[in-house]
């Protein structure tokens, strides 16, 4: 659904879009990754749920009965995909392919706002204003 709003929000508004700004959400990610190391390093907790341990395996189940088993547990981890205790590599790889993956995104990004622009031409569509002069100027418009 986001992705539909985007597309909806690129081709309907005349905000322009630049490939070199993948680097915002690069950053973004970069921060977010040292915020979770240093989140899990302090000590802190994801969600804490009333949990049985099973005798049967080492998996956890979300218990609605009380039994002398439960007991409150709490995540290690702010997401099971960022869990940088128990799979560290799994974490630094997530957090690589997105960093690599980043540009990828902005450029198709990109690609729509230039298809944007190209239909925006081909319409002829066009705006009127007025120059440092005061003389009515009619220009095509472009982003």
């Amino acid at each position: 659904l986001n992705t539909v709003s985007f597309l909806i929000d690129i081709f309907v508004t005349a905000r322009p879009v630049h490939i070199h700004h993948f680097y915002f959400a690069t950053i973004f990610g970069l921060y977010y990754m040292v915020f979770s190391i240093v989140y899990w390093q302090a000590g802190g907790t994801g969600r804490c749920a009333v949990r049985c341990w099973s005798t049967h395996n080492s998996t956890t189940t979300l218990s609605s009965t009380t039994s002398s088993c439960d007991q409150v547990v709490c995540d290690q981890f702010i997401y099971p995909i960022l869990d940088w205790e128990s799979h560290p590599w799994q974490a630094v790889l997530i957090l690589g392919l997105g960093l690599l993956v980043m540009p990828i995104i902005q450029a198709a990004w990109w690609g729509c706002y230039k298809l944007r622009t190209w239909v925006s031409r081909r319409r002829g569509r066009r705006t009127k204003g007025q120059g440092r002069r005061g003389e009515n100027i009619v220009s095509y418009y472009e982003h």
